[in-house]
Formats: C-alpha cells, sequence, structure tokens
C-alpha cells in the first residue's frame, strides 16, 4: 500500500475509532470535566453582564438583621420592603430564587403579597415535585406493576403566587457531579425555569408592539393568543402560547423581526426570545467567570434603600437569592469549572442570572454541528496521517502530531473563545490522535522490518485496544467517589470570634491575614495539645472535633480534653489582653457531644474530611447561645456529664444556665457555663454561681419578684454577668403574668431573641 492509500485508510480507521468511541458515557464526562474546563480557564473570565443584578443574601447579613443564617425563618416583611425598593429603583424584572413555603404571620404574608402585586414584574421560584404513579398491567400469565413518574411545579404559599407575574422553576441537570447545562424549559409541559420566565417578563413587559406585527402576519392565531392572555393576565401562558406557535412555524420568526429596528435594543432582546423559542430546552452554559462574576449588591444595601444601591439596579434584572462569601455558608451552590480550590462554588441563583444573561445575549454554548466537526478533524487526521506517513524517525513523528494538535486546540479554542461554539478536543487529541500516531509508527516498521511480520499484526491488533483500555481506567478517576462515612462518638467545638466584622474593616487584607494566622495559632495550639483536630475554619469561625470508636462513647476523657482545650484558648485571650496595646480578639465557644458522621464530602476534583450531624450543629447553636448571654464558653450538659470531680479540680467551675430550645429543635438542651481557668473554684466565684442557682431556681418556679431580686443582687456584685442581665430583663417582662400553665422554665429561641 502506498502513502496516499495509508493516509486514506488511517483517516477513516481513525476516523470511524471516533464516532464509536463518542457514543460511549465516558466521551460526554471528559469532554465535559476536562474539555470544557480548559477551554474556559483559557478563556479567563469575561466582563459581568450589564443587564443583570444579584441582590446577595449571606451570613453577613443575617448577622446585620440578627437572623438565622435559613431563609425560611426570615420575615416577609423585609422582602416586601425590598420589593417596594426595587420598584421605587426602576428594576425591570425581579427574580426571587427563595421559596415562599406556606403561611406565616399574616400581616407578613399580606405585605408581600401587596408588594408584589404593585411591583407587577416578580417572579417567583417554584419547587419541584416529582410524582410517581403505579399502574398495572395484566398479561394471561402475570400481573406487573409499571411506575410512571411526572415532575410537578408545586406554586409558593397561593395568596403570594396569586401577585407573581410568573412561576418558575429552575432544576439543574449534572454530568459526574458537575453543573455545565441548565433548563430552559423543563419536561414535557414545557414548564418555564427561571431564567426563561425572567427573559419572557423582561421582552414582553409589553407585548403590544409584537401584537400589532403578529395581526398582520397570523391573524387568527395572534387573536386567540390576545383572547387567552386578556383573559388570563398570565405571562406564562403568554410566553408558552407564543412558543408552541413559533415553533410550530419557524419561519414567522424572520417575519416578525423584519418588521423591527435591526439596530434597535428592543429588536435584540425580541431576537433573543423568539431564538430561544426554537432552541433545545436543555442548554450549555456560558460561564462567565468564577463564583462572585456577577455584579452583586448586598441585599441590605437596597433593604435600606441607599442611592448607591438602587442606583446599581435601576432598569436591570434583578436576581434575590442566598450567594455564601465563604465555604461553610453554602446553601444553595453547585460545582462547575469554574469552582475554586478552596471548595467555594457558585450559588444557584448566580447560575441563574448568568443563564439568563446568556439567553439575552444569546451567548449560551453551541456544540459544534457533526458537519463542521467532521469536516475539521478530516482534515486534521489527514494532515496528521500524511505527515507521518511520510517520515521514518519516531521523533519526528511526535514533532508533527504535536505541531498538528497544538493547530486543532488553536482551532478548538477560537471557535469557543470568539463564536461560543464548542469543538470537541479531548477524545481527538487525546484518544484520536495517539492512535494515529501508534498505528503510524506500527505502519513505518512494517516497511523497515518486513521479516517481522507477524510481530507487526500482532501489535496492530492488540495495542489500540490496550490504549482504549488505559484510556477507559483514566477516564473512570474523572468520576468522583465518595468514601464511606464513620458513626462515632463525637465532641464538637464551634467557635466565633466578636467584633470580628469591625476589625475586619479597620484593617487591610494583608494586615488582616497576618492577624487571623497568629489568632488563629492560639486556637489550634490548644486544641492540638488536647488531641482534637480542626475540621474546618472560615473567616473568624472555627470547628474542632474529638472522636472515638463506638466502643468508648462512655468514656469521659474526649469531653473533659475539650473542655480543657475551652479554658486554655480562654485563658490564653486573657494573658494576652493584660498584656496591653496588643490587639486581640475574644472567642466565644460552644461544646456538644453525640453522634457523628465522619467521612470525606465534596463533589468533583475537592473533598473534605469532616463531620456532620446534629451534634455538629447543635455545637453551633451553643456557640451562637454566648451572643445573647454575654458568655465566652457554653457547654450542653451531656458534655460535662460526669465531670464534677474535674470540674472541682483542673477543669474549674461550671455553673447551668437553664434550659434552651433552640430554633428548629423539637427538644430542648440544658446549658451549663465553664467558669474561671484557674485550678479551684475561689470564694468569689462560689458565691456568684449560687447566687445565680437561687435566681434560676425562682424562675423556674415563677416567683419572679425573688428571681429578680437574686439576679439583681448579683448584678451589683458582678455588673457584667450577662447570664444574669438576660435572666433578669426576661423576669422584668413575666412579671405582670399569672403562674402560666403548662410551664416548664425551658426558652424557646426564635429569630426575635
Amino acid at each position: 500500500m502506498g502513502k496516499q492509500g495509508m493516509t486514506a485508510v488511517l483517516a477513516v480507521t481513525v476516523i470511524l475509532i471516533g464516532i464509536i468511541f463518542n457514543q460511549l458515557p465516558i466521551q460526554l464526562v471528559s469532554e465535559r470535566s476536562l474539555g470544557l474546563s480548559l477551554l474556559f480557564k483559557l478563556r479567563g473570565p469575561l466582563p459581568a453582564p450589564t443587564d443583570v443584578v444579584l441582590v446577595s443574601i449571606d451570613k453577613s447579613t443575617a448577622d446585620a438583621l440578627d437572623l438565622s443564617i435559613e431563609l425560611k425563618t426570615w420575615p416577609r416583611r423585609l422582602h416586601a420592603k425590598l420589593i417596594d425598593n426595587l420598584a421605587r429603583a426602576g428594576v425591570a424584572v425581579t427574580v426571587f430564587d427563595i421559596y415562599f413555603k406556606g403561611a406565616t404571620r399574616t400581616e407578613d404574608d399580606q405585605a408581600l403579597a401587596t408588594s408584589i402585586g404593585n411591583a407587577g414584574n416578580v417572579v417567583l421560584f417554584s419547587q419541584l415535585q416529582r410524582e410517581v404513579t403505579p399502574l398495572l398491567s395484566s398479561s394471561d400469565t402475570a400481573v406487573t406493576t409499571i411506575e410512571i413518574n411526572r415532575d410537578r411545579m408545586v406554586a409558593p404559599f397561593e395568596p403570594i403566587a396569586a401577585e407573581a407575574a410568573a412561576l418558575a422553576l429552575f432544576p439543574l441537570p449534572k454530568v459526574s457531579l458537575s453543573v455545565s447545562q441548565f433548563w430552559a424549559f423543563y419536561a414535557m409541559d414545557a414548564l418555564p425555569t427561571l431564567p426563561a420566565a425572567a427573559l419572557e417578563l423582561f421582552v414582553l413587559s409589553d407585548p403590544g408592539a409584537l401584537f400589532t406585527v403578529l395581526d398582520s402576519l397570523r391573524p387568527q392565531q395572534s387573536g386567540d393568543i390576545q383572547q387567552r392572555f386578556a383573559a388570563t393576565k398570565s405571562s406564562s401562558a403568554l410566553a408558552l402560547s407564543l412558543r408552541s406557535l413559533f415553533r410550530n412555524d419557524p419561519s414567522l420568526i424572520h417575519a416578525v423581526l423584519a418588521q423591527f429596528d435591526k439596530n434597535a435594543k428592543k429588536s435584540h432582546r425580541l431576537e433573543a426570545l423568539l431564538n430561544m423559542y426554537l432552541a433545545d430546552s436543555r442548554l450549555d452554559l456560558n460561564f462567565y467567570g468564577p463564583p462572585h462574576t456577577i455584579t452583586r449588591v448586598p441585599y441590605l444595601d437596597v433593604l435600606n434603600g441607599t442611592e448607591e444601591a438602587l442606583t446599581k439596579v435601576r432598569n436591570k434584572v434583578v436576581f434575590v437569592g442566598y450567594s455564601g462569601r465563604f465555604l461553610p455558608e453554602q446553601q444553595d451552590s453547585f460545582y462547575t469549572v469554574f469552582s475554586q480550590n478552596n471548595g467555594l462554588d457558585i450559588s444557584g441563583v448566580e447560575i441563574a442570572a448568568m443563564a439568563f444573561s446568556n439567553l439575552l445575549h444569546q451567548q449560551t454554548l453551541h456544540p459544534a454541528p457533526p458537519v463542521l466537526f467532521a469536516i475539521v478533524y478530516g482534515l486534521f487526521i489527514t494532515l496528521v496521517g500524511y505527515a507521518l506517513a511520510q517520515r521514518a524517525s519516531a521523533g519526528v513523528a511526535i514533532a508533527c502530531m504535536l505541531l498538528l494538535s497544538a493547530a486543532y486546540f488553536t482551532v478548538s479554542y477560537l471557535l469557543f473563545a470568539r463564536y461560543q461554539l464548542w469543538l470537541p478536543w479531548v477524545v481527538p487529541l487525546l484518544v484520536q490522535t495517539p492512535l494515529v500516531l501508534i498505528f503510524t509508527l506500527l505502519w513505518q516498521h512494517k516497511r523497515v522490518q518486513a521479516r517481522h511480520d507477524k510481530i507487526h499484526h500482532a501489535f496492530a491488533r492488540f495495542i489500540p485496544g490496550t490504549a482504549v483500555e488505559q484510556l477507559g481506567e483514566h477516564g473512570a478517576q474523572l468520576l468522583s467517589r465518595a468514601a464511606c462515612a464513620e458513626a462515632v462518638f463525637g465532641v464538637c467545638m464551634a467557635t466565633d470570634a466578636r467584633q470580628y466584622t469591625r476589625l475586619a474593616e479597620s484593617m487591610d487584607a494583608q494586615r488582616l491575614h497576618v492577624f487571623m494566622k497568629r489568632y488563629y495559632e492560639g486556637l489550634f495550639a490548644p486544641v492540638s495539645r488536647h488531641g482534637g483536630y480542626v475540621s474546618d475554619i472560615v473567616g473568624d469561625a472555627m470547628m474542632a472535633i474529638w472522636h472515638a470508636p463506638e466502643t468508648e462513647w462512655e468514656s469521659p476523657q474526649l469531653r473533659e480534653a475539650a473542655c480543657q482545650a475551652a479554658l486554655d484558648i480562654v485563658a490564653q485571650e486573657h494573658r494576652r489582653l493584660s498584656q496591653g496595646g496588643v490587639v486581640s480578639l475574644k472567642t466565644r465557644i460552644g461544646i456538644h457531644c453525640g453522634e457523628v458522621s465522619i467521612g470525606h464530602i465534596g463533589a468533583g476534583d475537592h473533598y473534605e474530611y469532616r463531620a456532620v450531624g446534629d451534634t455538629v450543629n447543635t455545637a453551633s447553636r451553643i456557640e451562637n447561645l454566648n451572643k445573647r448571654l454575654g458568655t465566652s464558653i457554653l457547654v450542653s450538659s451531656e458534655t460535662i456529664e460526669n465531670l464534677s470531680m474535674l470540674l472541682s479540680t483542673r477543669l474549674s467551675c461550671s455553673r447551668e444556665l437553664g434550659d434552651f430550645q433552640f430554633v428548629g429543635k423539637s427538644t430542648s438542651i440544658n446549658i451549663h457555663e465553664l467558669l474561671s481557668t484557674q485550678g479551684h473554684c475561689n470564694d468569689s466565684i462560689e458565691a456568684m454561681t449560687e447566687l445565680f442557682a437561687k435566681g434560676l431556681c425562682a424562675y423556674r418556679q415563677q416567683s419572679w419578684s425573688v428571681a429578680i431580686s437574686k439576679f439583681s443582687e448579683l448584678l451589683r456584685i458582678v455588673p457584667d454577668d450577662g447570664p444574669a442581665r438576660y435572666y433578669l430583663q426576661r423576669c422584668q417582662d413575666l412579671t405582670t403574668c399569672h403562674p402560666l400553665s403548662g410551664w416548664s422554665g425551658v426558652i424557646v429561641l426564635n429569630e426575635k431573641d
């Protein structure tokens, strides 16, 4: 066979191999996980789109409002005020990626519904619910059950949903735990998603001009659509009717657009909407960059109506939702090609905003048409095969292959960066091109060494199969595998620093970095010294864990070690403050023990070894209780159970602070405070503890006057005693109450406490 024949056979063979390989699931995983990732990183971030703004909620917002980080607990009157301010600023469309489930306070619900109705441009998030319907199928021999799955949109609380301009879902498809696509319309019902609903409302806020054109082109269909719209006043119903019209008659799009000024902004927006109707329901995201690329305006600034914030959102499409700034704050986030090495992913609301901008500017990624791919790759393979067939030297052959591969990748990158065309390159360059090289070198080896005909044929049959098998093993490694979690007894210590936000504002980033490094050294050393390990840190917060196998659950050593570490941390801070002139943070600590699940948690290429479970969450709640009580170290009664001897010697004193039921919990927890860092309890501490215990006992017996007397006396002795001040205020508030039936003394915490 001559060189030309060899080149033709080589090109056809490798292209056929590529076609077969592209049918395998690993091709989709490798192209999206590796191919798109590299293309995005080479292209780099794009400028933030100018038409969309993210009103972001994070932990600092919740802290500033003195609310829980759980958005479902927030008073809806806050969202109502936010909508009013956005409407006053002249926002084009407001999209809430927050689900308003069920009724709350009537006044708050009514305020939110009224604000949504007055704004007239609010899109609300709806949940997706899967319903399984069993059907019986009978035959002559047996009766079988067939299950039919159907997805259903569950709207928000009805009085609120009734005032919305549109309701929409936002499910996201995942490939190998990574998000790279979104649905514009979901399922067979063509349910609009948040980006699609936002675009429809943005473009069709005044559909009069479009109806005028449709009246002249399709009067019958236009009249039917207008009648349905007039009857329902639903933008979603209007959008679905228009989508059906244009999908049934695609040529109508060109006729409609011809009636508008091609250079007008409205014409471009209408073109984007109509093209969305014709496109597939599942589209590829064109990410603009890493987390927080979309222009962000803090929720608190809009809520307060600052001029700067309202100016930024004027005439924009605004997406409102949770977008944490640090890893532990993430609630609704997704692993993407731009997920950062520290584990910070892109929030769901930011993905929705990116998807909207993609649709508006027609910038979604478009997989290269098969014809274009066949032409480009066929030419590439032909050139590679011809170049390699001319050379006998393996070094020259590899150089030619690398040069042509670089040219192919450059074409793939330019199509991606300039035209949003996605030309696959992983399989062509990492699979098929090496096969070309191997095949060509084997062919050259056959020509040079004719005497080894049988060996050549054996290798020609053997090596390609081995290469594919090795690639299969390599590709499987791209699939993430989570390690099995282990249930153990654990003691969790949650810490937080007082006034960290104020300190961070007063320091530049470099000084803050050095300061926090020194601060964490003061936390890590006691934890490590007493046998614990740091599971997680973010900003000014730390989570430390002590754990043991199930057989050692009754052992008090872990609980003792955690308590001693906490006391050492506070003692170290007291010593630092006593030095004078040293900037220091005071640490709040919460400790709880119980069953935890230890294992690797993560997705994609980022995993962390950490503990999860109710014990971890409760430790954080206990730590947060320090803010209300003005204390430093709070522990659950389970933590110090059977440690009485230790508490009277090495671990100092403790005092009971009462029973507290945290938000979202069905049972209460008995809380104690660890006092003093000395090796024994001095007289003043013993007196203070005894006096507080008497006041607490009177409080539980509803003897308000006695309790007030005891707590007031304690405050005269120790004016800055936070728990005494807290209970004194509660007793004063209850002085007008008669003995309460069912009284247990449990303090039920809520967003107001």
